[in-house]
């Protein structure tokens, strides 16, 4: 009986630690270097519907992965509606690393993201 208990034990301790070192493995991979700047850019239109919640949703996923720090989120209005547009530049006035931009400006944006780097 103590050996199975020893048996069992010996097979639960080597399943944490391969699935430590799987979880360490993974993440070592997925996260990208710090010196690494992430630019994502939505673009959205008049048909896109509330725009605010697809970037606060975008927003979060990029906090759940830990990318928060090192990203920036532009929104690139291609014809959003005028309420769009308010309610856009409001939202992005009000997040950190977050910026509006219409596609005439995005070279400039392109530009200023580039030389932070």
């Amino acid at each position: 009986m103590a050996r199975e208990i020893g048996n069992a034990l010996l097979y639960v301790g080597g399943f944490l630690v391969f699935a430590a070192v799987s979880y360490l493995g993974i993440l070592r991979i997925l996260k990208p270097k710090k010196h690494t700047k992430l630019l994502v850019i939505l673009p959205f239109s008049e048909q896109d519907g509330d725009v605010t919640e697809e970037l606060y949703a975008q927003h979060m996923r990029m906090s759940l992965l830990g990318l928060r720090s090192q990203s920036r989120l532009v929104a690139l209005d291609l014809g959003m509606s005028e309420t769009q547009r308010r309610d856009c530049m409001r939202f992005c006035q009000s997040v950190e690393d977050m910026d509006y931009c219409t596609a005439e400006d995005l070279p400039t944006v392109l530009e200023i993201v580039q030389k932070e780097r």
